[in-house]
């Protein structure tokens, strides 16, 4: 990159959770925001138990403001990527560590919210 601006918030978690690995992609004129959960818990019983998979998903028309009230799906992965397949209608999201040891992929269902 040349040149960058300054960072800004675009979004804040609720007191006492961490947001973690945030992705935000456009789809057809809309933003959507996919954010991890990460309370500070982990119980060292496992390491798979580090790994929170609840993934929040944030629509917005501005790319620059989410909040609270803009979630619409709540998704097991942790440390998502949204990822467009060859076609246009092809979406995958992957996540690591959950719910297996290692990345997994999965198909991205798109349904109509109002």
């Amino acid at each position: 990159f040349s040149t960058c601006e300054e960072p800004r918030v675009i979004f804040k978690h609720a007191s006492g959770v961490d947001p973690e690995s945030p992705t935000l992609i456009q789809r057809d004129g809309t933003f959507y925001l996919f954010v991890c959960d990460w309370n500070g818990v982990w119980d060292r019983k496992d390491l798979q138990g580090a790994y929170q998979h609840l993934t929040r998903v944030y629509r917005s028309d501005d790319p620059f403001h989410f909040e609270a009230k803009d979630e619409i799906a709540q998704i097991d992965a942790h440390a998502p990527e949204i990822i467009r397949g060859e076609n246009e209608n092809e979406w995958f999201i992957s996540s690591a560590e959950w719910p297996y040891r290692g990345v997994s992929i999965a198909p991205l269902v798109w349904t109509h919210h109002p």
